[in-house]
């Protein structure tokens, strides 16, 4: 076991950063998870699925505004040939802008936007609120590339956790003073960030220099452009459910799915931390037999999943009234559904990252747009008559669509054609280096 542990984190300042990031994303998982029960225990179930799907908003609308920049940023800074405050000018100037069209498109649309998104003009001023949390939450993130770029993994833990500590102690503020409601909660939830993002101005402060350059967005915008598309679809892949329930359902069954969610998303968790220690790795993997190697030790933990998918499902009843009260029976089949197919995910996530030892990064973006159409396509045919639990059945089946079509690739770009085909290139590459040695 000690010699396993060794492989899979490196020894020195890797490891060290690694438990840095992975504690402070369990911390901030675990205490947004408790302030999501404590919220949907001390209102009303429609307002619970109103304030998830303004959760979703500031989750997905930063992701996709940013168009791969945070990326590309770290990317970029990695190999010093840049200017690291000219990168960071640059990034900043196009989020501010991007931030200020996001609020004033708001301001404007309001209305309409409020009837879209939330089912009323009642809740205009909420989308405003929303929409400035998302702004702010856009800047903060490429402060946090910036200190992910550098290794100041303290930081980056820091400026994600900082916020996550405010919203808890201000909704905490809430219920003391019995001021507990759905825009009090949202407002809380999205300006909480800009702790996050006045942390990371202070800790950069010496390298915020006006000096934007166009050619330098040209070359992050161009690079980043596989990044950035898989980047918007995985996003969009795991809110769609909720807008799609905004749409076709009604706001309850979006308390129901989200309440859910909210309980199944631990085991995604699990698989970023895992994904995120094997990333380097995987991505670092050149010869044929190696990729073979690593999917048959990744095909190895199937028993194992498969076991606790079956043991949750079997606990779901109980634990979700457990945790959410009797009000949220209705969220148990939902949540078997989904934490099934994440489980499944502890497998497919980690396959799915020898495709980036061959350099093929649309094949990851083909298979994010597979399984947005899957699910797109399920929601509508099973929300209207199924409600939340349809809703989880449209991600279970993208999911497994996602997954066949991984397996699929590794078959043909591991153990088929292709796979000896750069068996054979790596072997000749082999010699031909010999041969310069000699």
């Amino acid at each position: 076991m000690k010699s396993l542990l060794y492989r899979i984190i490196p020894a020195g300042r890797t490891a060290r950063d690694v438990l840095r990031v992975l504690s402070g994303s369990l911390a901030t998982t675990a205490l947004n998870f408790f302030v999501s029960i404590g919220i949907a225990r001390l209102v009303s179930v429609d307002a619970y699925g109103l304030f998830g799907t303004a959760n979703v908003m500031l989750t997905l609308v930063p992701m996709v505004v940013d168009a791969g920049l945070s990326v590309s940023l770290v990317r970029f800074l990695g190999d010093g040939r840049h200017d690291r405050r000219q990168l960071l000018s640059t990034i900043l100037t196009v989020k501010l802008l991007t931030g200020a069209v996001m609020v004033l498109a708001a301001l404007l649309l309001r209305e309409p936007l409020a009837v879209a998104l939330f089912g009323s003009d009642d809740h205009a001023l909420l989308l405003v609120i929303v929409a400035v949390g998302c702004a702010i939450a856009n800047v903060a993130m490429a402060l946090q590339a910036y200190s992910q770029a550098g290794r100041d993994f303290v930081g980056f833990t820091l400026q994600t956790l900082l916020p996550t500590l405010v919203k808890c102690i201000a909704v905490l503020v809430l219920v003391i003073t019995s001021t507990v409601s759905l825009l009090s909660v949202v407002a809380v939830t999205s300006l909480a960030t800009v702790t996050g993002l006045v942390y990371g101005i202070w800790r950069h402060r010496r390298d915020l220099t006006p000096q934007p350059s166009p050619a330098v967005l040209g070359q992050l915008l161009a690079f980043g452009k596989w990044i950035a598309l898989t980047g918007i679809l995985s996003a969009l892949l795991m809110r769609t459910d909720m807008f799609m329930l905004t749409v076709y359902g009604d706001s309850r069954q979006v308390g129901f799915y989200y309440a859910a969610f909210q309980l199944a998303f631990a085991f995604p968790l699990v698989t970023m931390s895992v994904t995120n220690v094997l990333l380097p790795m995987a991505t670092g993997i050149r010869g044929a037999e190696e990729r073979r190697r690593y999917v048959h030790r990744v095909l190895r933990f199937t028993p194992v999943v498969a076991a606790l998918a079956a043991a949750v499902v079997l606990l779901a009843p109980v634990v979700v009234p457990l945790l959410f009260g009797q009000r949220y029976v209705a969220a148990a089949a939902p949540f078997a559904i989904l934490a099934s197919v994440f489980i499944l995910g502890m497998i497919v996530t980690p396959l799915g990252l020898v495709i980036l030892s061959i350099n093929r990064p649309e094949l990851q973006t083909f298979t994010f747009l597979v399984q947005l159409a899957v699910n797109v396509v399920v929601d509508y045919l099973l929300i209207p008559q199924q409600g939340a639990t349809g809703a989880a059945w449209g991600t279970f089946a993208a999911k497994v669509a996602g997954a066949l079509l991984t397996f699929l690739l590794v078959r043909r770009y591991v153990f088929g054609r292709e796979g000896c085909r750069q068996r054979h290139d790596g072997a000749a590459d082999e010699q031909a280096r010999i041969g310069v040695a000699k």
